[in-house]
């Protein structure tokens, strides 16, 4: 349970007097007991730097009292009734209450003696007691209905409240203000009226409740432009209206509103340039949010050039907001410029998020134009900023910042260096709840652990990652991670994740690119779920008319049928890939192909149709690679032979051996040899 904050000793005892005032005036207390709680707190009350405005209500309440009490009527005030030791003006309103001839006349002395001391006061640094006195002097006018009087106290008390930050309290007050004319036959001055109603309205503004701060300028514009008022009061509303309207959305509305603000301006200057900067701001963000990106552009840069040097803030707050808005409309040059600048100055006055936040803007831009090692070194900018800078409260931020920097670190070689932001990456990304960025991280730390040759580490890092939010991407760099590994099986299961990922998301091209990975992961250590994806593969590609892949899924398809000694499936799957890299016009690659069918062929035992294959093959081979050429001609000295046709078969083989040996394939050549020594048998 959170303990009471104690109040100082000096504001309770003012406080104190004026709820006795408020009640001995107002008959709420007998006099007696009125004077004898007055001794208790008298001696505490005249000490401490308030004590001449706690001797003036001493006094006060003890005149009034004693003269009811039937008592000798004395103030008590001793040294403090001269104007030279006691505040003046308020010694004469407590001079002119005593004296009234009527309740009234005092009562509205006694308002303006409880004014004059909450301004004492609040000079003096005593703010609570200033309130309550304040609100004592309101409640005395409202005991004889002095509605003017009360409004124009609670006006000055919601200021007071407003200026100290109790926007809350300070919005009644406003509100009570202009509301205390209500029923009334009383008239209010207009411009009375129209400023307690644009403070209302800003009360409200500032804990966004815009749509109730609406009416509220709108009330005051209406009665400024039936008094015929144009100024930078005037402006002033138009630009809180349009402020207003731009919260809720209203853009449309808000426009029009911002332009007559700024013309305003232009004829009559505001209060600090701040206003102007303000409009041009707002006007900026209204045609932003209607893709209006010139004129976005056009007004920051007016409101750029209001802006004091020694603004520094400012300037670097709209030149990253210009940026961004260059960014958008694709003038990377123009927006880089921004981002340095705005970074520069962000950290001139020490905000090192927003400078992190400004490099980091300053890298996607450096990306963009293809300028890579500065793009990589503005992200470690933007890293060691918030590295230095101690505990961060923005954790997205630092997320992003610090990932960006590992996956710098890791393309440029420097792996080991990438550990440190990788982790924090992790760390705030558990914070801000972010599992795909965690995910992004733990793939970062794992290829910094694996470039230590911390390999089991580093596994445990990919694993983690693909636990916590899969993406094509993410995937695509743990299953190579796994291949660099040795981990064929790891490899194999990421890149089937992937597909199935891809394919939930209907990303038919993604999910045949995972499924031709996991079904090459796959191929040495489980050749069925090989099988099984490297047929989705060739089957995607070729619903999508991507020869290229489909043609490398049904050779890799082929092979592992081939393993399996499927051989009738491996001659179907050569010829279909024969069929798609002829499609491309890939000559070696699809007679390649075709003299793999033959051998297809030639395993399942028909020779004469495997010659027929290898003699196609052989009489395109200029269009082919030496090495198929070779394998043809081995591949028909085998089944010549299986036909008896031993001196062709001779021949084949030895054209083989002349090739193998002119390129030094040893192991090709030594069994060519033995099928030469075989046909003199």
């Amino acid at each position: 349970m959170t303990e009471p904050m104690e109040m100082d000793p000096e504001d309770a005892a003012i406080i104190s007097l004026c709820d006795l005032l408020q009640a001995a005036t107002l008959g709420r207390a007998d006099s007696a007991m009125t004077l004898a709680r007055l001794d208790e707190i008298e001696e505490s009350a005249a000490a401490g730097g308030t004590g001449q405005v706690s001797r003036l209500l001493c006094g006060f309440i003890r005149m009034r009292c004693s003269e009811e009490a039937g008592l000798e009527a004395t103030t008590g005030l001793g040294a403090a009734s001269s104007p030279e030791t006691a505040s003046a003006p308020a010694w004469a309103r407590l001079t002119e209450a005593a004296v009234a001839p009527d309740m009234p006349t005092s009562l509205t002395a006694q308002s303006r003696m409880l004014s004059e001391v909450s301004d004492t006061l609040l000079s003096s640094g005593h703010l609570i007691p200033a309130l309550h006195a304040r609100s004592s002097a309101a409640a005395l006018l409202e005991s004889i209905g002095d509605v003017a009087g009360s409004a124009a106290v609670h006006s000055r008390l919601g200021e007071t409240l407003m200026a100290a930050g109790a926007v809350g309290p300070a919005q009644k007050e406003f509100a009570r203000a202009v509301m205390s004319f209500a029923g009334t036959k009383i008239s209010a001055q207009a411009d009375f009226l129209v400023r307690n109603l644009l403070n209302w309205g800003r009360c409200l503004s500032i804990q966004g409740e815009h749509e109730h701060a609406e009416p509220e300028y709108r009330g005051a514009l209406l009665m400024m432009s039936n008094m015929g008022v144009l100024n930078s009061e005037a402006a002033e509303a138009h630009l809180l209206l349009a402020d207003s309207l731009r919260q809720q959305g209203k853009t449309e509305e808000a426009v029009p509103e911002y332009k007559a603000a700024l013309g305003l301006f232009s004829q009559y200057p505001p209060r600090s340039r701040g206003q102007q900067v303000a409009g041009l701001l707002g006007l900026s963000e209204c045609h932003a949010a209607t893709d209006h990106i010139a004129q976005s552009i056009m007004r920051m840069t007016e409101a750029l050039a209001l802006i004091g040097s020694e603004e520094t803030a400012m300037l670097a707050s709209v030149n990253l907001r210009l940026g961004l808005a260059h960014s958008k409309s694709g003038s990377t040059e123009q927006a880089l410029g921004h981002f340095l600048t705005a970074g520069g100055q962000y950290a001139d006055i020490g905000d090192a998020q927003a400078a992190a936040a400004a490099w980091r803007q300053s890298s996607v831009a450096f990306r963009r134009l293809d300028r890579i090692p500065e793009a990589r070194d503005a992200n470690l900018i933007a890293w060691q900023l918030l590295a230095e800078s101690g505990p961060n409260g923005n954790p997205g931020l630092l997320m992003e910042v610090a990932l960006a920097a590992s996956r710098s670190l890791i393309e440029a070689d420097r792996e080991t260096q990438a550990e440190a932001p990788a982790r924090a990456a992790i760390q705030a990304a558990q914070t801000a709840g972010a599992a795909v960025g965690e995910a992004d991280a733990y793939i970062s730390l794992g290829q910094a652990l694996q470039a230590q040759n911390r390999h089991p580490e580093a596994i445990g890092c990919y694993k983690r990652a693909l636990e916590l939010g899969p993406s094509v991407r993410l995937i695509e760099v743990a299953g190579t991670s796994f291949l660099k590994l040795g981990r064929l099986a790891e490899a194999g299961r990421a890149f089937a994740q992937g597909a199935q990922h891809a394919e939930d998301n209907g990303d038919q091209d993604g999910a045949g690119g995972m499924h031709f990975r996991a079904g090459l992961a796959l191929r040495f250590t489980d050749q069925q779920e090989s099988e099984r994806h490297l047929r989705a593969a060739a089957e995607s590609a070729a619903a999508l008319g991507n020869d290229n892949r489909a043609g490398l899924a049904l050779t890799s398809l082929a092979e592992t049928l081939k393993q399996l000694n499927r051989n009738v499936e491996a001659e179907d799957a050569y010829r279909q890939a024969h069929s798609a890299w002829e499609r491309l016009g890939d000559a070696p690659k699809a007679l390649m192909n075709l003299s793999k069918a033959g051998d297809a062929v030639r395993f399942q035992g028909r020779h004469g149709d495997a010659v027929a294959v290898y003699e196609e093959v052989l009489g395109r081979g200029a269009e082919a690679e030496w090495g198929t050429v070779a394998d043809a001609r081995f591949g028909m000295g085998v089944s010549l032979y299986h036909l008896g046709r031993y001196e062709e078969a001779e021949a084949s083989f030895r054209l083989a051996l002349a090739q193998y040996t002119g390129h030094e394939s040893q192991a090709n050549a030594a069994v060519a040899l033995e099928w030469i020594a075989d046909t003199f048998q």
